[in-house]
C-alpha cells in the first residue's frame, strides 16, 4: 500500500468512528429529549386524573382521614369503611391508565393504598410526598421490576410516579 493509501483508509475510519459516535450522541439525546416529554405530558395527565379525582372523593377523604386519625392500625386493615373507599376507588378509575392510588396525610400517613397492606404505615423521607405538601405537585419516571396491582402482578414497567397535594375548599392542603 502506497503512503498516500494508507493515509486515505486512516483518515476514513476516523471519520467513520467520528460519524459513529455523533450518531450515538444524537440518539442518546433523542431519546433523553423524549423520555422527558413523555414524562412531561403523563405528568400533567396524571395530575389532570388526580384533580379529577380528588375533587370527586373530597368528601369521602375527609370522612377517611378523620377515620384514619381516630383508628387502631387493625382496624384500618379490617375496616369496612376502608372496603367502602375502596370500591369508590375502583368506580372511578374503571377503565384509566393508573396502576396505584396511595393517599397520604402532609406529615406522610398512608390514609389509603391499594395495597392494603400499606395503609396506616408513615412515608418517611418520601421527596414527592414531601413536596406535594407543601403545594408543589411533583412526578418522577420510575422502573418498577414486580409491583401488586389491583389483586395481580404486574412485572417489569416504566411508570411516572405523581404526587399532587389534596386541597380542601379554601386551598388548605390536607394530604397527598
Amino acid at each position: 500500500m502506497s503512503a498516500v493509501s494508507s493515509r486515505f483508509w486512516r483518515f476514513a475510519l476516523i471519520n467513520l468512528v467520528g460519524i459513529i459516535a455523533v450518531a450515538i450522541a444524537i440518539a442518546a439525546l433523542y431519546r433523553y429529549v423524549a423520555v422527558e416529554n413523555f414524562k412531561e405530558m403523563r405528568t400533567q395527565q396524571n395530575v389532570e386524573l388526580a384533580v379529577a379525582l380528588s375533587n370527586t372523593l373530597l368528601d369521602e377523604i375527609l370522612e377517611l382521614q378523620e377515620f384514619v386519625e381516630s383508628s387502631s392500625l387493625l382496624e384500618l386493615k379490617t375496616s369496612p369503611e376502608i372496603d367502602r373507599f375502596a370500591s369508590l376507588i375502583d368506580i372511578e378509575l374503571d377503565l384509566l391508565p393508573i396502576y396505584t392510588v396511595n393517599i397520604f396525610t402532609p406529615d406522610g400517613l398512608i390514609l389509603y393504598s391499594t395495597e392494603r397492606q400499606r395503609i396506616g404505615a408513615k412515608m418517611l423521607m418520601n421527596k414527592g410526598v414531601e413536596a406535594a405538601a407543601t403545594g408543589q405537585p411533583t412526578s418522577a419516571l420510575i422502573r418498577e421490576d414486580s409491583f401488586n396491582q389491583y389483586d395481580r402482578m404486574t412485572e417489569e414497567r416504566d411508570m411516572v410516579e405523581t404526587y399532587l397535594p389534596l386541597r380542601d375548599e379554601s386551598g388548605q392542603v390536607i394530604g397527598v
